[in-house]
């Protein structure tokens, strides 16, 4: 599993990127870890739109992931909170939970409690009950989770003066994410933050 850190990172330069493409009237429809591509910088690109549709429009279930939105299966219009609930199932992914079960264990784990509430609310069965954008959802991963920090000059993601960038050996052979949520604890441990990083968190932080 990824750190908490490292997958909020991830989830927030999705969120932007989802933001673009609900801006012109479109939902991606298919947010899953398959379909982000990560580089040796540390920067997602989202992949695959060809499930991807318009605000409003009813896809059949057929078309359905297990980190779609309940209401993308059930055959009704769907709006942001589709793409919202399926940002947080993937960040859920990466932080161990099974692929596609929409939120993270917690208790007696490393998740946040702050983090957790907030991909628990996010992938609400509800949609009533979800973050109503991806900017909303990239807000509130940011409050729950402060040593991440977006550079909005340079649209880079910063996450603290202490979090390596991703070893060359540890990199996704085909790019994509999926690959990082499957690697064992011990294998990510390279990623975790010294246990002294919260007294550190004033320091600047480098750009990623």
């Amino acid at each position: 599993p990824m750190p908490p850190q490292l997958a909020v990172a991830v989830g927030v330069q999705i969120c932007r990127g989802l933001l673009a493409v609900h801006k012109s009237g479109w939902l991606h429809n298919d947010v899953q870890p398959k379909n982000v591509l990560l580089d040796e910088s540390g920067r997602c690109k989202l992949v695959d739109f060809g499930h991807a549709c318009r605000f409003g429009e009813v896809v059949g279930a057929g078309l359905a992931s297990p980190f779609s939105a309940p209401e993308a299966a059930s055959g009704e219009p769907l709006d942001a909170r589709a793409d919202v609930y399926a940002v947080a199932a993937t960040i859920s992914a990466l932080l161990g939970a099974q692929m596609g079960a929409g939120t993270p264990p917690v208790e007696g784990g490393a998740v946040p409690a702050a983090l957790s509430a907030v991909l628990e609310q996010a992938a609400c069965h509800n949609r009533s009950e979800r973050y109503t954008s991806v900017e909303e959802l990239e807000g509130a991963l940011l409050k729950a989770l402060p040593d991440v920090v977006i550079d909005n000059t340079v649209d880079l993601v910063e996450v603290g003066p202490d979090l390596p960038k991703l070893p060359p050996e540890l990199l996704p052979k085909d790019g994509r994410l999926e690959e990082l949520a499957l690697r064992s604890s011990a294998e990510m441990a390279k990623f975790e933050l010294p246990p002294d990083h919260a007294e550190q968190t004033e320091s600047q932080p480098e750009i990623y």
